[in-house]
């Protein structure tokens, strides 16, 4: 069992259609890798699971999850305006 899992969900690159493939960029999960050094630093496993990159659905990202049977699930959502 695993204590904290981070998810870095996948980007909604379907809002611009076709341009969103190949037009929008894919983020480093930066914040859930500083989160995990501090989640590793006090003594506690921690999993990434970077949806975006691999470009995951949240289903499967949920089953993915689901498995590891962790104590703390936590989803880095943030966006530049």
């Amino acid at each position: 069992m695993i204590d904290v899992v981070l998810v870095h969900p996948g980007a909604a690159h379907g809002i611009y259609g076709t341009l969103g493939n190949s037009l929008v960029a894919c983020e480093p999960p930066m914040w859930c890798r500083l989160i995990a050094g501090y989640v590793l630093d006090r003594g506690f496993s921690v999993s990434i699971i970077d949806a975006e990159a691999l470009k995951l659905p949240p289903v499967f990202v949920g089953n993915d999850v689901s498995r590891m049977k962790p104590r703390l699930i936590a989803i880095a959502v943030y966006g530049n305006v």
